[in-house]
């Protein structure tokens, strides 16, 4: 039983988080806006880099990626309550009924993760300068 409350609690606990994150974006929308508006221009990547020439300038470009991030924070948070609440119907369920209440949270720790991932993977980290 104590292992199927940790996956529970653990599995809220991200629900939780996503929340605030989700809300603090709504809440203090223009200094996060800005940190977006400031990735997105890369704006302190080396100049000489060949990457550079994924810079976006639009402001309108960057509201609407700003837009699609809070929405899949607010997505991803709805899922992993709902599948935190799946789990917790399950509590006293047999094993394989627990494990398919597993499914919605597995997912939405998924897209969660996918979220902080993909896009660290895709930006330009000037790590090295080039010699002259």
């Amino acid at each position: 039983m104590v292992i199927r409350i940790s996956k529970i609690v653990l599995v809220a606990a991200v629900a939780f988080y996503l929340t605030l994150v989700a809300f603090n974006n709504l809440t203090d929308y223009d200094a996060n806006y800005r940190l977006v508006q400031h990735v997105l221009s890369m704006d302190t990547t080396f100049p000489d880099r060949h990457g550079t020439w994924r810079a976006i300038q639009s402001s309108e470009a960057n509201t609407v990626a700003y837009w699609i991030i809070i929405g899949w924070e607010i997505f991803t948070a709805v899922l992993t309550w709902w599948g935190a609440a799946n789990l917790f119907r399950r509590i006293k369920a047999g094993a394989a009924a627990f494990n398919r209440g597993k499914n919605l949270a597995v997912a939405a720790l998924t897209l969660s993760l996918l979220q902080w991932f993909v896009p660290k993977t895709v930006k330009v980290k000037p790590t090295t300068l080039r010699s002259r």
